[in-house]
């Protein structure tokens, strides 16, 4: 879903969902996290800049810190990926630095089109879930082929040791 925003337009569209775990309370405690990816290209300043971010929506909220310290605010996207992949200058390829002004600006433009993506598509969760449902089958039915390949060749294999077996 293109969202415009203030300095161009983002792609938000969800992903799929990812599986999380974490001891609560002694014990493994599993649950999944649904996601989205945030792509585009802004222009700060002049300068163009790639966007390509996978969020996960987490199952807690939690503070928002901003130049170490709590801002008030709370939040549950969790940003998954590598801190150079939050903005790239498209003439160099040279990634937007962590904290700079233009590294606040895309942070901005990404969160606004994130909140509006949410309301805007209300069923992007199970958009996600189903997304790593289909992920997973294909994975599945990836393994039975596998599976089935090995199963035909050792039954040819075991076919001729027989044949073999009775010729001696």
């Amino acid at each position: 879903m293109d969202i415009k925003v203030a300095n161009g337009t983002l792609d938000v569209s969800a992903v799929a969902a990812e599986e999380q775990s974490a001891s609560v309370d002694g014990r493994n405690e599993v649950w999944v996290e649904p996601a989205v990816r945030v792509a585009g290209t802004l222009a700060i300043r002049g300068v163009d800049y790639t966007v390509m971010i996978d969020y996960r929506y987490c199952r807690w909220e939690r503070p928002v810190y901003e130049d170490g310290r709590e801002t008030g605010e709370t939040t549950r996207w969790e940003v998954d990926f590598k801190w150079d992949a939050h903005g790239r200058r498209v003439d160099t390829g040279k990634p937007a630095e962590f904290r700079t002004p233009t590294w606040k600006v895309i942070n901005t433009n990404v969160k606004g089109a994130l909140a509006r993506y949410v309301v805007e598509h209300p069923g992007w969760e199970r958009e996600s879930q189903r997304l790593r449902l289909e992920s997973l089958i294909a994975k599945e039915d990836s393994r039975i082929d596998d599976a089935e390949g090995v199963i035909r060749e050792a039954t040819a294999y075991r076919a001729a040791l027989m044949e073999e077996l009775a010729a001696t």
